[in-house]
């Protein structure tokens, strides 16, 4: 079973990150202050912005049109990527340097030194570069070399990190130079698999098409950036200081539910694909195959999620953390859009049709200052959560209006909404228990959902058996 060995894979993948925070930032804490973080964060968020348009997006035509070519035709088109990607980075990173130098930054960043700066340019360049090698071995569904990969970054980066920061005493230079090490190791170990893809060769009709495809990306990107954000700005202008950090803390917890969505996506999308190239609709049937599998899953982990998580705050981080479940839960299934609406984007990606992406983002982002505003101002603390959730819900309805005019996916919505009352239904009995600590409520969890998964197949609710058996088709 390669898709269930790839969806282990990469799970872990995307949740080692969280369960090294909650090892190492603790430990770091002693040594780096409050304002030292802050230095950190907002580093680290100018990196992420970015990222956005420095690459010019060249890495997400390697998703496209991977499955297009074979053997010394896609070598020659991956090395004009691979080739596009650093000529650009190169370029805009060079420029960046040169205007730190010249101090046109010391504004945005003040407080920040220029030795600071520097690194995080560094940082943009390895991360781009590590975007490009990721999507070769994810439509080559590598899961594991992607966690060997993953383990290996982490391991280095955390010894890295613990012997500058607690030996050497470099605080948060030492957490900078950490997530350095972490990206130059992804970008080696990743250089040293995906060596056959290149070719001493520059197609520049490969190159035009590259840029065709990704260039209407780069404002899909900066879209997104600007509906995530929106948020994080609304609640440190709305909310007391002891509520924001509430709303961080459950954030990072949903992060996981987000890390699961996006594993489980970096598995289906390349299928879908590979299978359109194969078969005219044959990704869109690919979709409604899985689509009951896919949502009675993730639902049934979101329900889950959210008890258990609650219990563990109340648990073990204090009282304070109490009657947290239904923001958890709220939060949580925004994440369900999030997914969704991956469904409905894979045929605009695919048909080529890049110019509506940024559309839907944009006008996501450009709402979702709205929402945040209206719900964040009049409802506080929840409202922040609906905030959420709304956001994720119109960039849902606004990418499944667009994807309809490329290809129709049936998503049997009443099916889907029945399907989510009959798991709520099933998990009910961890909230008579939310109360008796973190180890009954786990249990009766894991029991819960042991019982939901068995009924369901075996009486092949909602075409859920037939979903599953239909998975092991594809490779």
């Amino acid at each position: 079973m390669k898709m269930i060995k790839n969806l282990l894979s990469f799970s872990v993948v995307g949740l080692l990150p969280y369960f090294i925070n909650f090892i190492t930032l603790p430990l770091y804490s002693e040594y780096i202050s409050a304002e030292q973080f802050g230095i950190i964060g907002l580093m680290m968020s100018g990196v992420i912005i970015a990222t956005s348009w420095t690459g010019f997006q060249f890495s997400s035509a390697i998703s496209r049109y991977f499955f297009d070519y074979e053997a010394d035709e896609l070598k020659s088109f991956t090395s004009t990527v691979i080739f596009l990607t650093l000529g650009c980075s190169s370029f805009f990173c060079l420029i960046y340097a040169f205007l730190i130098s010249q101090g046109y930054f010391s504004n945005i960043f003040n407080g920040i030194s220029t030795q600071v700066l520097y690194i995080g340019v560094f940082l943009i360049f390895l991360s781009i570069l590590n975007t490009v090698f990721e999507r070769l071995l994810i439509n080559e569904q590598k899961g594991s070399l992607i966690l060997m990969r993953s383990i290996v970054a982490q391991g280095l980066s955390v010894f890295v990190g613990v012997i500058l920061i607690l030996y050497f005493g470099m605080s948060y230079m030492g957490f900078l130079i950490s997530s350095v090490v972490y990206y130059s190791a992804m970008v080696l170990f990743s250089l040293r698999h995906c060596r056959h893809y290149l070719a001493d060769s520059f197609n520049f009709n490969y190159a035009d098409m590259a840029v065709k495809y990704s260039f209407p990306l780069i404002f899909h990107s900066v879209g997104g950036v600007l509906f995530m954000y929106s948020t994080t700005f609304f609640i440190e202008s709305f909310l007391t200081l002891s509520m924001v950090g509430l709303f961080f803390i459950v954030d990072k917890f949903t992060q996981i539910i987000k890390a699961i969505v996006n594993s489980i996506n970096n598995i289906l999308m390349p299928i879908y694909n590979k299978s359109s190239v194969t078969k005219n609709k044959g990704g869109a049937e690919f979709f409604e195959k899985t689509l009951p599998v896919w949502y009675f899953f993730v639902n049934l982990l979101i329900v889950n999620f959210a008890v258990v998580a609650q219990s563990f705050m109340v648990e073990f981080m204090g009282s304070e953390y109490k009657d947290l479940l239904v923001v958890i839960l709220i939060m949580s299934m925004a994440y369900l859009f999030r997914g969704l609406y991956c469904f409905c984007m894979a045929p605009i990606f695919f048909y080529k049709k890049t110019m509506i992406v940024p559309k839907v983002t944009l006008v996501t982002g450009i709402l979702s200052l709205l929402v945040n505003y209206v719900f964040v101002s009049k409802f506080g603390f929840v409202g922040a959560a609906i905030a959420v959730f709304s956001v994720f819900l119109i960039n849902f309805l606004l990418s499944l209006f667009e994807s309809k005019k490329v290809e129709v996916i049936n998503f049997r919505f009443g099916s889907l909404l029945l399907m989510t009352c009959v798991i709520l239904l099933f998990n009910l009995p961890a909230l008579f228990v939310l109360d008796a600590g973190f180890i009954i409520v786990f249990m009766t969890s894991i029991a819960q959902c042991l019982a939901a998964v068995s009924i369901v197949y075996k009486f092949n609710l909602f075409h859920v058996r037939e979903s599953f058996d239909s998975l092991r088709l594809y490779k």
